[in-house]
């Protein structure tokens, strides 16, 4: 009898010592370590997540930086899933970015920010997926989004605000080149095929009023001068000055005589060689 007495007083006693330090004992949330890498850094720096709601399912989540009391990010959670507006910071306390979720799946406004809290990309999420006009501040271009891919006209300017390439997608699909490039292109064709003449035409070219490379400057040509009475008539005279811009015309090379007079070149008294 005296001995279960003993035992039902002793498990008594550390009933009431074992509530006393639970009272006593603050409860603290888990504290574990994200990493991720700085923009402006190429070591990964990391923060500890800290939970303001005992409910690790539902309320308001809040991470900060290791060591600090500087939030890194806060989002709320709905029976585990992000919903609502989402934030993150930079270790100066600087906002991010800032975008909206629904049940984990961003849904709205998306706002990126630089270190100095300009904003670098702003734009929409739809279901997830990137959806219409969105502007890339940074790299100064602008476009927008159809089922995540770019679509249809993007732009792109230099920095002084003038207009640097032009371009148009299908879907992701570039359809057009930039301007620049596409003006280049044309260029340097343009030079492969002159370089690759049709020997018929070289020969057509010898000694042609038509050709602007015939034509040189102190030559004497006869060239027809149109009047003030609409009447061509043909004078002789030095090249002073080659007028066309193309390298052949079928009508002749318009050219301007020493003499001030002009018109196109239809014979030459000085023959083109190749020493002027």
């Amino acid at each position: 009898m005296e001995t279960s007495t003993l035992r039902a007083s002793i498990k008594y006693i550390i009933g009431i010592v074992s509530l006393q330090l639970l009272i006593l004992i603050p409860t603290f949330a888990q504290v574990d370590t994200l990493w991720y890498y700085h923009p402006d850094h190429n070591e990964p720096h990391g923060y500890s997540i800290i939970q303001s709601s005992n409910d690790t399912n539902n309320g308001k989540i809040e991470h900060h930086f290791i060591n600090s009391d500087v939030v890194a990010e806060e989002y709320y959670l709905i029976n585990g899933k992000k919903y609502g507006t989402y934030r993150s910071f930079y270790e100066s306390g600087t906002l991010r970015e800032f975008h909206i979720y629904s049940g984990d799946v961003l849904n709205g406004e998306y706002t990126a920010y630089n270190t100095s809290g300009k904003i670098t990309v702003k734009g929409v999420y739809k279901k997830g997926v990137k959806r219409g006009y969105w502007a890339f501040l940074e790299e100064r271009c602008f476009g927008h989004y159809k089922k995540d891919e770019k679509h249809r006209k993007w732009k792109c300017f230099d920095g002084a605000g003038k207009l640097e390439s032009r371009v148009f997608y299908h879907y992701g699909t570039l359809l057009t080149y930039d301007k620049k490039e596409n003006k280049e292109k044309k260029k340097s064709n343009a030079a492969k095929k002159k370089s690759k003449s049709d020997p018929k035409v070289e020969a057509n070219k010898v000694n042609n009023p038509r050709f602007r490379d015939n034509i040189y400057l102190g030559q004497r040509v006869y060239i027809l001068e149109v009047s003030g009475s609409s009447m061509e008539q043909k004078v002789e005279g030095k090249v002073a000055q080659i007028l066309t811009k193309s390298s052949f015309n079928g009508l002749g090379i318009k050219v301007m005589l020493e003499n001030g007079k002009k018109g196109r070149v239809v014979e030459f008294i000085d023959y083109p060689s190749t020493e002027h």
